[in-house]
């Protein structure tokens, strides 16, 4: 029996939907335009919340309570930041509308986040632990409905 928290091989068939039992979608060429839309969407919103992310954290990186929850944020950090990174990888596949979104995305900053809830500062560490306890869960759920695309390289994120 599989939990949802293992390890799970990478499904390569489409499930749902118009396209129902073709191979998954390998080049951005392939997609229908409406997916491209409705792709760089997600994925510029997605991308957004990991840079924000880090911005959040890094007051926490050299003020966190003791030294063994500086190096969690710092782990944290990390994550956003592999994650981020594999948005930007994942847009310029779309070409240059991709391109142009991975560097707003590097370009914006707190205030300017396309979700409010990555727009607050963590004033207190306490915020810290609540936003990263209830956020990231959120982020999980995300990150595992992109399985289920019909584009194979959202597979990887």
């Amino acid at each position: 029996m599989v939990t949802k928290w293992e390890y799970k091989k990478p499904k390569r068939v489409i499930n749902w939907g118009d396209f129902t039992g073709i191979r998954k979608f390998e080049s951005v060429y392939e997609l229908p335009q409406e997916a491209v839309e409705v792709l760089l969407k997600l994925l510029s919103v997605q991308g957004d919340t990991e840079f924000a992310s880090i911005e959040q954290h890094l007051y926490w990186l050299f003020h966190a309570p003791s030294l063994t929850e500086r190096v969690t944020i710092a782990r944290i950090m990390a994550d956003e930041m592999r994650h981020g990174w594999q948005i930007i990888q994942v847009l310029k596949e779309f070409g240059e509308p991709g391109k142009r979104i991975a560097e707003e995305l590097l370009a914006t900053r707190m205030g300017k986040h396309r979700l409010d809830a990555f727009n607050m500062p963590f004033n207190l560490w306490e915020d810290t632990i609540a936003f990263t306890f209830l956020i990231d869960r959120v982020g999980l759920y995300q990150l595992m409905a992109f399985e289920d695309s019909s584009f194979l390289s959202l597979i990887h994120i």
